[in-house]
């Protein structure tokens, strides 16, 4: 499974599949994550916190990683499924 702690060991893996640096990362990191965790506030939420599908993600690294690849690669979702060991149905 491809994960943030995995790719962060090597700068360079990372950069080929997220297209940032590890400092890079870390900065988009703190930048948007009080963005991502504002979300639960939400005054217009149809759901209570913690309602719906839960992510198989484990944390905000992870999905961030998802999303910089994706952007990148542009690739199928199935591939993302099976890289990001996601089940998409």
């Amino acid at each position: 499974m491809l994960t943030y702690n995995r790719l962060s060991r090597r700068e360079r893996s990372l950069k080929a599949f997220s297209g940032l640096g590890i400092k890079e990362f870390e900065f988009l990191y703190d930048e948007l994550l009080p963005i991502w965790k504002q979300r639960f506030n939400r005054k217009d939420r149809i759901r209570k916190v913690g309602g719906g599908r839960k992510s198989d993600l484990v944390s905000f690294y992870d999905e961030l990683l998802l999303v910089l690849f994706f952007y990148r690669n542009y690739c199928a979702y199935e591939i993302i499924g099976y890289l990001f060991d996601l089940d998409i149905y």
